[in-house]
């Protein structure tokens, strides 16, 4: 169990109303980076009253996670999964909105389609590339294509199949949403990056729809589209 109080700010719980909350089991996503799906069903979506609710719910299979049922009550959702409840038609993309991770309602159609970044690349036997992705999965690919991967891309996914669809790189002009630091959640177009041959970190400017300007670390930025997003964002961003 974890203390209430000790929570990431991702919880949408009552901190002082009882004194522990669900425990995030080790996965894909680190603890301070994610919600479990007891939290989902129970606190923020409201399809379970009682956390035994949720874990009935769950059993039952009614619940996927990335298109695979998830049955585990602590297992961990975190940036760009997709959480898929058929008996319901609903489905949800978890996305930083106003400085943390929150749910975001999308259509059946968008329901298969994963973003996920590069967040490292090695070489492994077979003559195969393997991809290191930000949700702790690992795809394989041609080792001639090590120039078509580059650490802090996205790569476009259709799932469960784990299809590669698509590559976004991260570069000028392209649509990026802003994960770690006080502006989670920002969107915008990268307009300028700085790159560096020292212990200072690389950097990004980033024009907002109001052409407000502000500077990020390039590791803060998550690639959404090229031109404009190929996912749904909110609408108040």
């Amino acid at each position: 169990m974890l203390k209430r109080l000790s929570a990431s700010k991702n919880y949408p719980i009552k901190r002082k109303e009882y004194k522990y909350t669900v425990q995030p089991r080790s996965g894909p996503h680190q603890k301070n980076e994610c919600i479990p799906l007891q939290i989902i069903l129970r606190d923020k979506l409201n399809f379970a009253k009682t956390a035994k609710e949720s874990k009935t719910i769950l059993n039952d299979g009614k619940v996927l996670v990335d298109g695979k049922i998830r049955k585990d009550y602590a297992y961990p959702c975190g940036l760009m999964d997709v959480i898929s409840i058929p008996n319901a038609k609903k489905q949800y993309r978890v996305f930083p909105i106003n400085g943390k991770l929150d749910l975001l309602d999308i259509t059946e159609k968008e329901s298969d389609l994963k973003l996920c970044k590069i967040n490292d690349k090695k070489y492994i036997k077979g003559d195969l590339l393997q991809l290191n992705l930000h949700d702790g999965r690992n795809l394989n690919v041609n080792k001639d294509d090590v120039k078509k991967y580059k650490t802090g891309d996205t790569v476009v996914i259709k799932v469960p199949e784990q299809k590669i669809i698509e590559t976004l790189i991260l570069e000028q002009n392209v649509s990026v949403v802003i994960t770690q630091g006080k502006h989670t959640g920002i969107i915008g177009k990268v307009i300028e990056i700085k790159t560096t041959n020292s212990t200072n970190p690389n950097t990004a400017t980033i024009e907002l729809n109001n052409k407000e300007k502000i500077v990020t670390r390039l590791n803060y930025l998550f690639v959404i589209g090229k031109d404009k997003a190929i996912i749904k964002i909110p609408e108040q961003l």
